[in-house]
């Protein structure tokens, strides 16, 4: 489970790249 949690937070950290 905490490798998932991490998982998004990685591909939310991605998206917030993006947007900047």
């Amino acid at each position: 489970l905490l490798e998932i949690v991490m998982l998004k937070n990685r591909l939310e950290d991605q998206i917030w790249f993006k947007v900047s």
